[in-house]
């Protein structure tokens, strides 16, 4: 089922960054390998974003997309988590 065409919606209107679970700014900015707001700090908030995107999207990740999504500086960052997230999900 296509999920974002059952609710009338498209991919540009998805908001595509990590939300503070606390007080639900967007965007949590990743830095020194924490996602950071408002004090909040959180070391898998991507997880849930990725999660997002398999269910909406695709279940496929490629490194560019996610960086996109995530509002990532570099691609090796996306890798590392890209990496990491598929490891935990092996677990």
């Amino acid at each position: 089922m296509n999920v974002l065409d059952k609710f009338n919606l498209t991919y540009d209107e998805l908001i595509k960054v990590v939300l503070c679970k606390k007080c639900s700014y967007i965007p949590m900015i990743r830095l020194r390998g924490k996602w950071n707001v408002c004090g909040t700090i959180s070391i898998d908030g991507h997880l849930s974003v990725m999660r997002d995107y398999a269910l909406l999207v695709n279940e496929v990740f490629t490194n560019q997309l996610i960086k996109s999504f995530l509002l990532l500086p570099s691609s090796s960052i996306t890798k590392y988590l890209l990496t990491s997230a598929t490891s935990l999900a092996l677990e």
